[in-house]
């Protein structure tokens, strides 16, 4: 059975998709920040294992809802079977960490190489945009390989796939 086209994939262009994704980046990482913000202020006064606590519940925040933003709409996934998402979330996984280890290779290198607080931010900064970048093109090509792309971002093997499906939607129908 041919799984019809995702509403939104044939209404968004790659401009608009790689700027929801984005934000995406932001909401997910202010979520993470914030969910720390609060595990640190109910654990006050409690043992020392207030911060990597705080850091793991925030990270699973972030990463939980960037995850669902991800896959419905950027990459307009309609998989639902437990070993697809399964799947889908180690892949994300993975690619996060390989992804953070370019940001923190760009944080530390710049400090390393320049020694000031400013190249230090202006690394970490670059090593965001080359790590987000990275994986926006690792999840669309790996994790969500069910994904509905939108038009303009259909190339070699989807492109002839859809032509063949719109050419049997005709055949069909004449």
């Amino acid at each position: 059975m041919q799984e019809s086209a995702h509403p939104l994939a044939l209404r968004v262009n790659t401009a608009q998709r790689v700027a929801a994704y984005a934000a995406f980046a932001a909401v997910s990482t202010t979520l993470n920040l914030v969910v720390q913000q609060i595990a640190v202020m109910s654990m006050t006064g409690r043992a020392a294992g207030v911060l990597p606590l705080s850091i793991l519940v925030g990270t699973a925040a972030g990463f939980g809802a960037k995850y669902l933003l991800d896959k419905h709409f950027i990459f307009f996934d309609r998989s639902t079977t437990c070993r697809d998402e399964t799947r889908k979330v180690v892949l994300y996984g993975v690619f996060g960490l390989l992804t953070t280890a370019i940001f923190w290779s760009g944080e530390v290198g710049a400090f390393y190489v320049f020694v000031t607080a400013e190249a230090k931010y202006a690394g970490a900064a670059l090593g965001l945009a080359v790590g987000y970048a990275t994986k926006f093109i690792l999840d669309g090509r790996y994790t969500f390989t069910g994904a509905q792309p939108s038009p303009d971002a259909m190339t070699g093997d989807r492109r002839g796939a859809v032509r063949s499906r719109v050419a049997s939607d005709l055949a069909r129908s004449s």
